[in-house]
Formats: structure tokens, C-alpha cells, sequence
């Protein structure tokens, strides 16, 4: 069994075991965004955002996401990044976010490398930010992807400290509210630097302004 099986097979009891056991929990209460995600900037530097691209019924079938936002940004020189946030406002009764892991090999993409990177980043509460990255690819295309989890005033890249805490919150807060965020932008004529720095600086300017506008506070705040 390859890693990436071995993973997929891990993460796939762990949703098992978090959905039987939030079951078993009162109902929690639902945490709405700030505001609505829809309203999200379209310019980001010089990133200019385009129309909201909604998901087919069967894709929403599947994510069970409560609000969501995928919208493709372009720059000057014509590159593209990806962005999705998907937020849930209450993770009882099942509805649990799904694992970039999953579901981008499962759309024909193979994961060739995966790390954690450390971002710099100042949005007043913390000074940098922990994302994964994973390079992919596909036939002859290649792709470059960061996302990390962002919930309860906490930030994970791991899915399976991200399935504990869940868990935790539920028990201590009531609460399970969380977003998915995931970047993509694709790796032209193997540039992988110019790529990864396009997501770093992207990234940079994205995350403080959905922290401190968009996703519900911390416990207590």
C-alpha cells in the first residue's frame, strides 16, 4: 500500500469515526459567516477577480457546503489562480468537510509532492500562516496547490488534528463551524517558482482579509 493510499485510507476511517460520534452529540448551533462570502474582494493587488462559478446540484450534493465561493482571479499577464472557500456552519449532523486529499486525485490529478510551508503573514493576531502545498499533476498539465482549515479561530493543515478538534469544540463550545480554503494555479512551461510565488503573495493578501471579515471569531471573543 503507497502512501497516498494509506492516507486516503486513514482520513476515510477518521470521517467514519467523527461522523458516528458527532451524531451522538446534541444538535450544535449554526455560526453564520461574518458576512456573505459572495462579497469577497475582486481585487486583490494586481489580481483582478471574475463572476462567482456556481457548482452543479450534484456537486452540492456531495460537499454539503453551507456557503461557498469559487471564483477564478487573472493578473496582468494573463495567469490564473483558483479560489475556493467552502464554509460550514455546523459540522453535527454529518456534514463534514471533504479533504483536498480525496477529492483531487479522485478528479484524475496525482499528488507528485506534498509539504507544509510557513507563511509570513500580519492580520493582527498571528504572524504567520501554516498551508499545505502540493504539487500535481495531470497527463502534461501540472498544478500548484495551498490550502490549510480555518475554524474557531484556528488555522490546521493536518485532517486528522482537524477531525480531533472538531470533536474537542463540539464537546467544549457547541460549536463545529469551519472553511475549507484551497488556491490552485497551474504550472506553465514548468515554472514551478514563478507559480509558488504568485500563491505565496496571493495568499498573503487573502488570508488576513477572510480572517478578520469573514469567519466567525474565536470562542469567547
Amino acid at each position: 500500500m503507497d502512501q497516498t493510499t494509506r492516507n486516503f485510507f486513514i482520513i476515510c476511517v477518521l470521517l467514519g469515526l467523527t461522523t458516528g460520534y458527532l451524531r451522538l452529540l446534541p444538535h450544535g448551533q449554526d455560526v453564520p459567516l461574518r458576512q456573505d462570502i459572495l462579497t469577497l474582494d475582486t481585487q486583490i493587488s494586481d489580481w483582478t477577480g471574475k463572476p462567482h462559478i456556481p457548482f452543479s446540484p450534484e456537486v452540492l450534493e456531495k460537499l454539503r457546503v453551507d456557503d461557498y465561493l469559487n471564483r477564478n482571479y487573472q493578473n496582468s499577464k494573463g495567469e490564473t489562480i483558483s479560489l475556493y472557500v467552502g464554509y460550514y456552519r455546523n459540522q453535527r449532523q454529518g456534514d463534514l468537510i471533504h479533504s483536498p486529499q480525496q477529492c483531487l486525485p479522485g478528479g484524475g490529478w496525482n499528488i507528485t509532492k506534498r509539504e507544509i510551508i510557513s507563511l509570513p503573514i500580519q492580520d493582527g493576531r498571528r504572524s504567520h500562516l501554516r498551508v499545505n502545498r502540493f504539487t500535481l499533476q495531470k497527463d502534461d498539465e501540472k498544478m500548484l496547490a495551498y490550502y490549510w482549515y480555518e475554524g474557531r479561530g484556528r488555522t490546521l493543515t493536518s485532517e486528522y488534528l482537524q477531525k480531533v478538534y472538531l470533536i474537542l469544540d463540539a464537546i467544549r463550545y457547541n460549536r463545529t463551524d469551519e472553511a475549507l480554503i484551497r488556491l490552485l494555479i497551474p504550472i506553465r512551461d514548468d515554472n514551478l517558482a514563478e507559480a509558488d510565488q504568485n500563491l505565496r503573495d496571493f495568499t498573503q493578501k487573502i488570508a488576513p482579509i477572510l480572517s478578520n471579515r469573514y469567519f466567525p471569531p474565536a470562542p469567547g471573543v
